[in-house]
């Protein structure tokens, strides 16, 4: 007991720690990119980015939910198998999800970019972003399936690094190929965040695999594609439903 209070004591302080050191990050972050793109680019970037928000609330934040908490379950009763059961069958239905959002998204960006968002200089970035969000959503997958198994060192480490490789590959590219117009230098910024993704999605996956290299691989057992979305559903609809009102 006193051993599991103490590894519970001791991911709580890294993800902490973690979290903050990922807040002053962010913070000096946007300094150096506002400095270097100016205010009507990070007015154009901040436009962009809620519609992101709305699409990860839509298609991942509630499955890697239902992965963390599944997962911690199973791993309680000694049953990895079925961990990696679930990680797959949420991988499966999000790649659905982002499917039918990537075609809404891809068809509609003009009408997005100019009568939701009020600026057809947003549209580049839109699409760029798409890939970002299919990255993103492998990587929050796997990284809750390691939190709920007990392993937190591991994404802890790679969500620092995230920060390091975001900073570089965007200001890196801005400042390789600026002067842009302003669309394209959104463009830019979105790219350079699908780069950091690309790190953290690939970094993860390869874990996961080297990590369940020798557990048998079982089958789901009946029922947990409703447990899944028992979960899923009350929190996706919570964050989307926040995520349009912000």
């Amino acid at each position: 007991m006193k051993e599991r209070q103490a590894s519970f004591l001791g991911g709580t302080l890294l993800l902490t720690g973690t979290g903050l050191l990922g807040q002053v990050l962010g913070f000096l972050y946007r300094i150096f990119l506002s400095r270097l793109v100016g205010a009507e680019v990070m007015g154009l970037y901040q436009l962009v980015l809620p519609v992101q928000s709305v699409l990860l609330s839509v298609t991942a934040i509630g499955l890697t939910a239902a992965v963390s908490n599944l997962s911690s379950e199973y791993r309680a009763l000694g049953q990895e198998g079925i961990m990696g059961a679930v990680l797959r069958r949420c991988l499966a239905v999000f790649i659905g999800l982002f499917g039918v959002a990537a075609v809404v998204v891809g068809l509609g960006s003009d009408a997005i970019s100019v009568y939701l968002l009020g600026d057809a200089r947003t549209r580049l970035a839109l699409l760029v972003l798409l890939p970002c969000l299919l990255l993103t959503g492998v990587e929050n997958l796997h990284k809750h399936y390691f939190y709920g198994g007990g392993t937190v060192g591991l994404p802890a480490a790679v969500e620092v690094l995230e920060q390091f490789i975001r900073t570089g590959a965007v200001l890196g590219l801005l400042v390789l190929f600026l002067p842009q117009n302003e669309e394209r230098t959104v463009g830019l910024i979105a790219l350079g965040m699908t780069i950091c993704e690309v790190f953290s999605a690939c970094t993860l996956v390869l874990s996961y695999r080297r990590r369940t290299a020798a557990v048998p691989r079982v089958s789901a057992p009946p029922g947990l594609g409703r447990r899944i979305a028992s979960i899923a559903l009350p929190v996706g609809a919570t964050a989307v439903l926040g995520n349009l009102m912000g």
